[in-house]
């Protein structure tokens, strides 16, 4: 009897624990891991936070134009009245001649019979030399129409400059002086006044370059 009593008393004890348990819900939570969430940062979702797209503009036709016309382009150097004409006396290629050679001519013909040189002789050196160019200039100094050197105008009287032998009526008058010395050491003949005036009025012997300058005088006299 007493046996049975204290089970009654068990039974009692223990049913509220197990119809509250019934009652209690299976938690989804106990039941499965939490997942973690990946979800990226809000400050990297924000439009300025987002890498900037290049965009690629294709150029412009008109502005190409515009950029092209101003591209400075080279200008062609137009022949100078100033340029120098060089060349190797008594064999060389004479200049293109001047617009003013009948103003020359006549300068030379008058200072040719002031110092007794044939006239003809004096304009074929003249055309020779320089063929009426008055800013020739030699490979050895030489300038002018006459083709004369400074200092050897200088031996002549001239006390001016070397650009004043760029001068026509100075060139020439300076020039024909020393051809009329050359004329007359060279015993007045036509080759004599060129070796004298081509070499020196102390040659003596005939070189190929004076005897190429007296063929070109000659052939100049027969025309």
């Amino acid at each position: 009897m007493h046996n049975k009593k204290l089970f009654v008393l068990a039974a009692v004890v223990a049913l509220p624990c197990i119809t509250f348990a019934s009652f209690v819900p299976y938690s989804d939570a106990q039941a499965a891991p939490a997942s973690v969430s990946r979800q990226e940062p809000a400050a990297s979702r924000l439009p300025w936070a987002q890498p900037a797209q290049r965009r690629t503009v294709a150029p412009d036709q008109t502005s190409i134009n515009a950029a092209q016309s101003k591209v400075k382009r080279p200008k062609r150097n137009a022949p100078s009245a100033q340029r120098k004409v060089r060349r190797r006396r008594g064999n060389g290629v004479a200049p293109v001649p001047a617009p003013d050679v009948a103003e020359y001519k006549t300068l030379v013909s008058n200072f040719a019979r002031e110092y007794n040189v044939p006239v003809d002789l004096a304009n074929a050196i003249v055309t020779v030399e320089s063929n009426y160019y008055p800013k020739a200039q030699g490979g050895a100094g030489e300038v002018g129409l006459m083709q004369i050197k400074p200092a050897t105008a200088r031996g002549m009287g001239y006390k001016g400059s070397r650009s004043g032998l760029f001068h026509p009526e100075t060139n020439i008058k300076f020039g024909m002086k020393y051809l009329a010395a050359a004329y007359k050491l060279g015993g007045k003949t036509t080759c004599g006044a060129v070796l004298k005036y081509n070499a020196g009025h102390g040659a003596k012997r005939m070189n190929p370059i004076s005897s190429a300058y007296c063929a070109k005088v000659k052939r100049l006299l027969q025309k």
